[in-house]
């Protein structure tokens, strides 16, 4: 990703559920929460780093979707059931998430 064009922030459409999974949020396409995310312009040639990366398709699918911005993008999708107990992060931000998660101040985030 160091070579990638970062082109800004943006968020999924009002349709998707986002989950804490302990070190890392996973996507899924049911739900009713916009989350945030960073769009990158990324090569093809560096498409195949990025799936093995991301465990495509096996742990997530990367699926073309249209943002709240309306252009479109590629998003990882967590590719397997959410296991039973699996927090729900409302705000769909992963990074104020687990800023608020680390903060001793707030044990229950949200």
């Amino acid at each position: 990703m160091s070579a990638a064009a970062r082109l800004g922030e943006d968020r999924t459409l009002p349709e998707c559920s986002l989950f804490d999974l302990g070190d890392w949020p996973a996507l899924v396409l049911v739900g009713a929460s916009s989350v945030r995310g960073e769009v990158f312009e990324v090569k093809d040639s560096e498409l195949s780093e990025l799936d093995a990366f991301e465990g495509h398709p096996e742990l997530f699918r990367r699926e073309r979707l249209t943002l709240a911005s309306g252009r479109e993008a590629f998003v990882y999708v967590f590719a397997r059931d959410i296991a039973d107990g699996a927090r729900v992060i409302p705000s769909g931000d992963w990074r104020r998430w687990r800023r608020t998660a680390r903060d001793d101040s707030h044990p229950f985030p949200e």
